[in-house]
């Protein structure tokens, strides 16, 4: 577990890619949050008002939104990957640093076994995996909470029972992956 910490003292010159991807990330849920007003006002538009310039103007505006929500992935991701493809960099170049440090005689022992390839493969794989899994956890708790927030909105009886259930779901789904506790 201390890994995590060390990777992610790592990342802190980068602050500027973080905010990219974290604003994008917010944007990302914030028009994913939107979109069931606008299916509502859209819907309302069309069956019980007959609007038709409230169902242009917001078909417009869902368009909109669909274009702001792919501008905002294309940001999230190119972040995310120039954050990865740096951190990979330090990482393997705190490798070598510390291997010009290791002493002669210790060098051929690590290149007969293959423990230096097998270190930048693991470096390889483990730091984008860990950037990306972390920024996906991350978004998906921004997006659930503008969706509750939404649901409040919408209906606050049910945004009330949904808050009182989803202890009791975590629960249930805790006790089926681990049955034996």
């Amino acid at each position: 577990m201390q890994f995590y910490p060390r990777l992610f003292s790592r990342l802190t010159p980068y602050r500027k890619l973080h905010l990219l991807a974290a604003g994008s990330m917010l944007l990302i849920a914030a028009t994913i949050a939107a979109f069931p007003l606008l299916i509502q006002q859209l819907l309302d538009s069309i069956f019980i008002t007959r609007d038709h310039t409230a169902l242009q103007s917001t078909t417009l505006i869902v368009i909109g939104l669909f274009a702001i929500h792919a501008a905002a992935v294309y940001f999230k991701l190119s972040s995310i990957g120039k954050i990865n493809s740096v951190l990979a960099d330090d990482l393997r170049m705190g490798v070598i640093d510390k291997l010009l440090a290791l002493p002669v005689n210790r060098c051929p022992q690590l290149f007969k076994n293959n423990q230096i390839n097998q270190l930048i493969a693991h470096i390889h794989q483990v730091s984008p995996n860990v950037i990306r899994h972390f920024a996906q956890s991350l978004q998906d708790c921004l997006i659930i909470f503008g969706l509750i927030v939404c649901t409040l909105y919408l209906n606050q009886e049910f945004t009330i029972l949904l808050l009182m259930i989803a202890p009791l779901l975590a629960l249930i789904c805790r006790l089926a992956a681990y049955p034996g506790q």
